[in-house]
């Protein structure tokens, strides 16, 4: 989908399919980590709290539960890590996980 850019005349912005979209050929999934970024949040206070390993578990856990339990279709798909800003920190760590994971075999293609 795409904005349909016009003049504002005071109504709501309207949308219209995008023939050339990436969504046709590749998924994005965006994940706020570590805990406490974004909109992501913890129900305890203590899991609030965590160091860069124990983040990129807990971005393991995710992809473990989104893709063998909600998405089992997306699995053999080729998986690229990427991130912006502090993630220059977490994301091969992230990947390091990925890689050593037992419980999940991706197609880990690049970082």
């Amino acid at each position: 989908m795409m904005l349909d850019y016009k003049e504002y005349n005071g109504s709501l912005p309207t949308l219209s399919s995008n023939l050339y979209a990436y969504t046709k050929v590749a998924n994005i999934i965006f994940v706020d980590f570590p805990l406490g970024t974004g909109f992501s949040y913890a129900t305890t206070v203590k899991a609030n709290h965590s160091n860069n390993l124990q983040a990129a578990h807990h971005a393991y856990q995710f992809l473990r539960k989104w893709l063998l339990v909600e998405h089992p279709e997306y699995l053999n798909n080729p998986f690229y890590v990427g991130g912006d800003s502090y993630s220059g920190i977490a994301v091969p760590i992230v990947t390091q996980v990925i890689s050593d994971g037992k419980k999940l075999k991706m197609d880990l293609e690049g970082v």
